[in-house]
């Protein structure tokens, strides 16, 4: 059970309730995927993959997951 905050600024609250929340959820997806030997983090990508047209590179995954890119164009 997540722990219970009080504050007296209410941002800060909802700022903490979003973060237990979001834990949460990753924990509920982390349970799911290890069902089909995935991490959530590689179920995103397939997903990445599945939703960008062809052809699919590293730098369009890393945009749809929010990742920096970091892509040097070999010499």
């Amino acid at each position: 059970m997540p722990v219970k905050f009080e504050f007296e600024n209410p941002a800060k609250g909802v700022w903490v309730l979003l973060r237990q929340v979001y834990n949460l959820v990753l924990k509920c997806e982390d349970r799911i995927f290890s069902n089909y030997k995935l991490t959530t983090e590689q179920h995103s990508v397939l997903m990445a993959i599945k939703h960008i047209e062809d052809p699919v590179k590293v730098t369009d995954v890393a945009r749809w997951l929010d990742r920096s890119v970091n892509y040097r164009p070999s010499i």
